[in-house]
């Protein structure tokens, strides 16, 4: 069982170096999201998840956090850091060009889409999508699966918050950036806490606190919906998505 987990350690921790290619593929990732986001097309945004490697940085941070090496969680963390930085400078962006093109006319309120305002505001969806993701993802990664989009699931709950965080700082309006970026921060966080309770029940051990840190993670996040869900910040439902 350690032989097999030093190689998952290492196959994780070699997917998740930070190199130009990572780096290109999260930017592209973000120019995609932001057209899907601003023309609330489906396809597009969906286009964008399947090329961002956005899950084995945040999954470092989980086989770091089981294996005790906090090195590697730090590494995990900036390498996702960069990436998730990357795509939202690039779907601010390309709002931008789209803009000064007048691709997007004058005085269009940029927030005013669906697919947007479900990624500006902490909601249960997102986080469910987060969920699945942390779970799905640590297991294809502990397998050494590559020749599947597991991943794309991951990206799914943060590649769009990230653009949706950056393209609401474009629109200037403050409460709704913080809004994506708690929303990015929270399913990070879940996709974390997720990923420690796979690895746990994978070794057959319960590390005390590795697990404390998964309980701790998800209470908090349960926590901020809740908060925001009696406010009326959070949506009760998805919304109404159109494809274009």
């Amino acid at each position: 069982m350690a032989d097999s987990d030093d190689d998952a350690l290492e196959y994780v921790a070699e997917q998740a170096a930070l190199t130009p290619r990572y780096l290109i593929y999260m930017t592209l990732a973000g120019v995609l999201a932001g057209v899907g986001l601003l023309s609330n097309s489906v396809p597009i945004l969906v286009g964008s998840m399947i090329i961002a490697p956005a899950l084995p940085p945040v999954a470092l941070v989980a086989f770091g956090v089981v294996h005790r090496r906090a090195s590697l969680a730090a590494r995990g963390a900036g390498v996702a850091a960069l990436g998730l930085g990357a795509a939202a400078v690039a779907a601010v962006l390309t709002g931008l060009l789209m803009r000064v093109t007048d691709v997007i006319p004058p005085g269009t309120e940029l927030l005013a889409k669906p697919m947007l305002e479900e990624r500006i505001r902490p909601g249960w969806w997102s986080l469910a999508a987060a969920m699945g993701g942390g779970v799905v993802g640590v297991v294809a990664l502990t397998e050494k699966k590559t020749d599947t989009l597991i991943g794309t699931v991951a990206a799914l709950a943060l590649v769009p918050a990230g653009a949706a965080a950056g393209i609401a700082a474009l629109a200037t309006d403050a409460d709704r950036t913080l809004g994506g970026l708690l929303l990015l921060g929270m399913n990070f966080a879940m996709i974390v806490a997720m990923g420690i309770l796979v690895l746990a029940i994978l070794r057959r051990e319960v590390a005390p606190l590795p697990l404390a840190i998964a309980v701790a993670l998800i209470a908090a996040i349960v926590v901020l919906v809740v908060i925001a869900h009696s406010t009326g910040v959070t949506p009760g439902q998805p919304p109404a998505i159109q494809t274009s």
